[in-house]
């Protein structure tokens, strides 16, 4: 079996466990309370003006709430509904980090790009418990992606289509949406010498399409907050917690995103670092030697560094830097391969079976012994799955993929432990399913359904399919 087939196998797995994370019940706190106001946009109505618990809502930018609330109009409010748009954007950002590889190098350089972009832990966490940032990094991926296909061949649809793409980043996550895809093609079109083409007013076309995709965003935020709504969502809720005028800070530290990078491309860590110490050594050597990776590096440096500086930082902040770190591998381990370093690919093989050998016992013990739904058809089926495609593996004895496929292969069988076990079993501890569950089956008490004292979950507004105030 050729190379590209086995990387096309394992996208295409991949892809179908993490899709079964679609049907994971929605986690309190951020996810179930974007589940919740998009079942309550879809009730109501109301688009432009978005709204929390029957209140005015000035947080997060809309395009995820819309997106879900349209899907539930016409399917109802499920999780699966309410999942499914951002999942749909992540496939499509993987074609766009496939494209962007490929067109630095060629089609496998893009192969390999996709599949580590599709086996990263923090995709399978995005598709899992979604918020905003798979949105983000989507939009934002598809923004480079265009503006690299127009640097090959300067065709106006690239231009409107990196318009579009930008205009939904800013609607998923505010200016970062705009700022770090600039700051990428800004040092990819350096790299390339087409800076001036860049700046040139006829090629400006993205622009006026952006305005147009914000337009019904800020005619909504105008209508509710007026002045106010404007400012905080083109500054204050980005750059405030730079500057000190958003209040919100939990004293993360300086290398709070760096250490959530390292884990968040799991299984890819120490392939990453590699490939990282080799483009350095490279770049002392010849400044030359780096230009083919500069508009990574600032894909991943520029967000680590620029975000670190808030005030207030969560892990996964940092997962838009996963697109740069798939077509930053791609890259080095296409250039590995083109020239037959056989000694790094040993060491890679090395790496994989220790990862196996320290993995699957880990895996074996916490389906059996901690955390798992305890299902014999799902555990027969699980241990036959990953010890069938690990022998496969073994069969090529040498080659990329058996340096290569082990990691990734490895990776879909945790991941499919903890999207059909480990996090079924762990989400039973939130009841508000169990609850919606119990008032489906007796619809007449419903009206004497109280919360007690205690704030109620967003959860359980979502799957009780009402607002559930003290």
């Amino acid at each position: 079996m050729r190379n590209k087939d086995i990387v096309y196998i394992l996208i295409i797995i991949s892809v179908i466990i993490s899709g079964m994370g679609l049907f994971v019940p929605v986690m309190d706190v951020d996810a179930a309370q974007y589940a919740s106001m998009s079942r309550e946009m879809a009730e109501t109505g109301s688009y432009l003006k978005v709204f929390n618990r029957g209140g005015d809502y000035l947080d997060k930018p809309p395009l995820l709430f819309w997106l879900s609330a349209l899907l539930m109009q016409v399917f109802g409010a499920s999780t699966f509904v309410y999942k499914l748009p951002s999942f749909l954007f992540s496939l499509a950002a993987g074609y766009g980090v496939f494209r962007i590889a490929a067109l630095q190098k060629n089609t496998a350089t893009g192969m390999f790009a996709a599949l580590i972009w599709f086996t990263s832990q923090a995709w399978f966490l995005m598709v899992l418990d979604v918020r905003t940032d798979l949105l983000l990094t989507s939009c934002v991926v598809l923004t480079v992606w265009q503006w690299e296909e127009w640097f090959a061949n300067p065709k106006p649809r690239h231009l409107l289509l990196a318009g579009l793409f930008t205009g939904l980043a800013l609607l998923a996550k505010g200016p970062l949406g705009l700022v770090l895809p600039a700051v990428v093609v800004l040092v990819s079109a350096l790299s390339k010498g087409k800076l001036y083409a860049l700046v040139q007013p006829r090629n400006w076309l993205w622009l006026p399409v952006t305005l147009i995709v914000l337009l019904p965003m800020c005619i909504g935020l105008w209508q509710q907050f007026e002045y106010e709504g404007l400012y905080f969502f083109f500054w204050k809720q980005s750059f405030g917690r730079i500057t000190g005028e958003n209040e919100w800070q939990n004293g993360a530290g300086p290398f709070f995103l760096t250490q959530n990078l390292l884990w968040a491309i799991l299984p890819w860590t120490y392939v990453f670092l590699m490939a990282l110490w080799q483009i350095v050594r490279q770049a002392f050597r010849s400044a030359v030697s780096i230009k083919p990776y500069a508009f990574t590096l600032a894909g991943i440096f520029f967000p680590l560094i620029s975000l670190s500086a808030s005030r207030y930082q969560l892990p996964h902040y940092i997962f838009v830097a996963l697109p740069y770190v798939a077509v930053l591998m791609g890259l080095w381990l296409q250039s590995l391969l083109k020239h037959a370093e056989e000694k790094k690919l040993r060491h890679l093989r090395i790496v994989s079976i220790v990862m196996m050998v320290l993995i699957v016992p880990v895996l074996v013990l916490m389906e059996f012994a901690i955390m798992s739904i305890g299902s014999t058809v799902f555990r027969v089926v699980w241990l036959s799955v990953m010890g069938y495609g690990l022998y496969r593996i073994w069969l090529l004895r040498s080659g990329s993929m058996y340096a290569f496929g082990w990691i990734a292969w490895l990776w879909i069988c945790v991941n499919m432990y903890l999207n059909l076990s480990f996090y079924p079993a762990l989400l039973q501890y939130q009841p508000a399913v169990s609850i919606a569950a119990t008032l489906d089956a007796a619809p007449e008490r419903r009206d004497g359904f109280y919360v007690y004292q205690t704030g109620a979950s967003h959860s359980l507004d979502f799957y009780t399919q009402r607002t559930n105030l003290i």
